[in-house]
C-alpha cells in the first residue's frame, strides 16, 4: 500500500499557479485523458486523425491554433486494413510531411489491434490483456505525446455502455494507464446514443447525449462532441443554404467541448462550436459561422452558458429583440481579421 501524500492548500497559494500547457491552445490541455463522441460516420475519426497528423508532422498549428508536436500512436481504427489506412492518410495529410516513427499504428501478426483491456466479471474490474501488456511496454519505450484510441469499445472487451459503474471504472483504468506512461494526451473515440440523433445541435454536442450515460464522463476531465449539420442548421455556415444532401462533395460538421475542468472555458464549446467543411477528398476546412443565423436557431442561449449547462431561457419580445445577446462562435478579437482565417486554412483563403 502506498503512503498517504498530503497536499496543503496554503503551500499552493504561497506561489503563483503553474501555467496551463496546451495540446491545442485554448481547447485541450496537455496530459488530458478525454473522449470525442458523435454519431457513426459523422467525422469523429477524420477530425481526430487530422489533429494527429498536425501533431506528428510538427507543424505546431491546427487550424490556426498552436498545438504540440511529437510522436503519435493510433490504437485500433475502424478500418478494413493497411490499404484503407493508407488511403485515409493520403487524403488527410494535405501536403503535411510525416517523418518515420512519428505517426504509427501497432498491429498483431494477424493484422488486428485486439482489445487492451477486458472486463473480469468475477471481480468486477478491468484487467489488461496480453496484447495490452505488450502494447503498454512498447508505448513506454517510444514515449508518444498523443495516443488516439479508435474506438473505445474496440479497446475494451466486455464493455457495457449502460453499466455506469463499469464505465466509470474504465475511465479510471485509462487514466491510471496514462499516468503509468508518463501522462501523454489520450483521446478515445466513442458514439452517441440513437435517441440524441433527433435533438438540436447544442444538445447533440453535449456529453449527456453520449451513449452510456454519465459513467465514463464522470471519470474524465474533458469531453468533446462531433455532429454533422442537418436541415435548417445548414444556414449557420456560409453557402449552407445551397447544400444538397445528395451531393457528397460538401458536408459540414460541428465540434465543441462540453466538459472541461480547466479555466477559462474552451474556445469551442457545445454553445460556440467550430464548424468544418468536410470535402469529398477527406480534407477539412474551418469555416466562419453566421452568428446571426446561429442566434436565430438558439435564441435562448447566453454567453454565460458556454458549456450548454443551466441554460436560462428569456422570452424574446419585440421590445427586447434588439438587445437580445448575439452568440459569437469565436473569440471577438478574431472577428474581421482575414489573417486569422487564412492561418487556419492556408494562403489564399478569404473570409466568406
Amino acid at each position: 500500500m502506498s503512503a498517504i501524500q498530503i497536499i496543503d492548500a496554503a503551500k499552493l497559494l504561497a506561489s503563483p499557479p503553474p501555467k496551463i500547457e496546451w495540446a491545442i491552445e485554448g481547447i485541450l490541455p496537455v496530459g488530458t485523458v478525454g473522449d470525442i463522441f458523435g454519431p457513426p460516420g459523422e467525422g469523429k475519426s477524420s477530425l481526430t486523425l487530422d489533429f494527429g497528423i498536425a501533431v506528428a508532422s510538427g507543424t505546431g498549428n491546427w487550424f490556426g491554433l498552436p498545438c504540440i508536436a511529437g510522436p503519435v500512436v493510433l490504437l485500433g481504427g475502424e478500418r478494413s486494413g493497411i490499404a484503407a489506412f493508407s488511403r485515409d492518410l493520403h487524403r488527410a495529410s494535405q501536403g503535411r510531411v510525416i517523418d518515420t516513427g512519428m505517426l504509427i499504428m501497432p498491429q498483431n501478426d494477424q493484422g488486428d489491434c485486439p482489445p487492451l483491456w477486458a472486463w473480469d466479471k468475477h471481480v468486477d474490474r478491468w484487467a489488461t490483456t496480453p496484447w495490452g501488456e505488450q502494447v503498454t511496454e512498447w508505448l513506454a519505450a517510444i514515449n508518444p505525446v498523443l495516443i488516439i484510441i479508435d474506438t473505445l469499445p474496440s479497446a475494451a472487451s466486455g464493455s457495457n455502455i449502460i453499466d455506469q459503474p463499469q464505465q466509470y471504472s474504465l475511465g479510471i483504468t485509462i487514466r491510471q494507464w496514462a499516468k503509468m506512461l508518463g501522462d501523454p494526451t489520450v483521446l478515445t473515440i466513442s458514439h452517441t446514443n440513437q435517441a440524441s440523433a433527433t435533438q438540436e445541435l447544442v444538445s447533440r454536442l453535449h456529453y449527456l447525449s453520449r451513449a452510456g450515460g454519465n459513467g465514463l464522463p464522470g471519470a474524465l476531465r474533458w469531453i468533446g462532441g462531433v455532429s454533422r449539420l442537418r436541415g435548417g442548421e445548414m444556414d449557420m455556415v456560409p453557402g449552407g443554404h445551397d447544400y444538397d444532401p445528395l451531393n457528397p462533395e460538401k458536408r459540414f460538421i460541428a465540434f465543441g467541448v462540453s466538459k472541461n475542468n480547466e479555466m477559462p472555458s474552451p474556445h469551442w464549446t457545445a454553445v460556440r462550436p467550430a464548424f468544418f467543411q468536410m470535402n469529398i477528398d477527406g480534407s477539412l476546412q474551418l469555416v466562419e459561422t453566421d452568428a446571426a443565423a446561429f442566434n436565430r436557431h438558439y435564441p435562448d442561449l447566453t454567453k454565460e452558458d458556454d458549456m450548454g449547462r443551466n441554460t436560462k431561457k428569456t422570452k424574446k419580445t419585440k421590445k427586447n429583440a434588439d438587445e437580445y445577446p448575439i452568440i459569437e462562435p469565436y473569440p471577438q478579437e478574431n472577428e474581421g481579421d482575414n489573417e486569422y482565417w487564412r492561418a487556419k486554412n492556408g494562403d489564399g483563403y478569404e473570409r466568406w
